[in-house]
């Protein structure tokens, strides 16, 4: 009996294991390899057996799942998790859009505003991703950017400096200059915006990870937020969990805003939930088109 139940388990563990590798495309080069290797003959055969009988059943088909990029160094503590959870949780449908905007309200002036008291909507899951790991939304059916989330730590952090980026059209993308209402020189409107920023996770021209954003989106929504991450990760070797989330309304190409999360990982120090807003004072924009030009006064 006892020699039956372990049996059981023996048979029960390979069955898992084939039905994983079944599913991510290596069942037949792990097979193969078993064949080839005399000391495992007989589980040779009680592979091949069980691949016969899992590999006839009719699986469900598996949905698309987003690009995940993690880096290959082992690192220490590194985190694993349920892979269908991350995949699930990556692809946009843990966080819930639908009463950002409510909550934001009215632009009134101050380039950013705090949501949800400030405590970000991550799941545990994941806060548990792997150190390292990057994902980046497929562009929707318009050609725009969904989240972008990212465990951004020391091996995240870019080494050289920033590429080219001026290839990258994002939707909206109508460009003008406004000297004098636009604190840059040239006074152009619009910037390609980096989702999670070139300092966290040295992303150069990925289009999944950059939108059109006013100067004033960048500088004074985003960017002090990006720093405050950039320089905790650097003075602390610790890891911060960071999202970032363009909000747009209907089918518009340009987006309202966007939604800042982070949270750090070791010592919950770094705790941050804002909606920062893609307007520029002074100048009217067509949301829908990313058309602008200066406001009456």
């Amino acid at each position: 009996m006892f020699f039956k139940k372990k049996y059981i388990k023996l048979i029960a563990a390979i069955i898992t294991l084939v039905v994983y590798l079944n599913r991510f495309g290596v069942l037949g080069d792990v097979v193969e390899f078993v064949k080839n290797s005399d000391l495992v003959s007989k589980t040779t055969n009680t592979i091949e057996e069980t691949t016969s009988t899992i590999t006839s059943y009719d699986f469900p088909e598996l949905p698309d799942t987003p690009h995940i990029l993690t880096y290959k160094d082992d690192i220490p503590g590194e985190k694993l998790v349920n892979i269908d959870k991350a995949i699930e949780e990556l692809s946009g449908t843990s966080l819930d859009l639908s009463n950002i905007l409510t909550e934001a309200s009215e632009y009134d002036g101050k380039p950013s505003i705090k949501i949800n008291g400030n405590k970000p909507f991550f799941t545990e899951n994941e806060l548990s991703l792997n150190y390292g790991t990057e994902n980046y939304s497929e562009l929707d059916n318009l050609g725009r950017c969904g989240a972008a989330i990212a465990m951004v730590g020391p091996e995240t952090l870019p080494t050289k400096e920033r590429g080219k980026i001026g290839s990258i059209k994002p939707t909206g993308w109508v460009q003008n200059k406004y000297p004098g209402l636009v604190d840059s020189n040239p006074g152009y409107l619009y910037n390609r915006c980096h989702l999670i920023a070139y300092c966290l996770t040295a992303e150069n021209a990925n289009e999944k990870n950059l939108i059109t954003g006013t100067r004033y989106l960048n500088v004074e929504g985003m960017l002090p937020f990006e720093i405050e991450v950039a320089n905790y990760v650097e003075s602390t070797g610790n890891h911060v969990l960071y999202r970032s989330t363009p909000i747009f309304e209907g089918d518009n190409l340009l987006a309202s805003g966007v939604l800042l999360e982070a949270q750090s990982i070791e010592d919950k120090n770094l705790v941050l939930c804002v909606y920062c807003y893609n307007v520029q004072p002074g100048i009217y924009l067509d949301y829908a088109t990313g058309e602008n030009y200066k406001a009456e006064s």
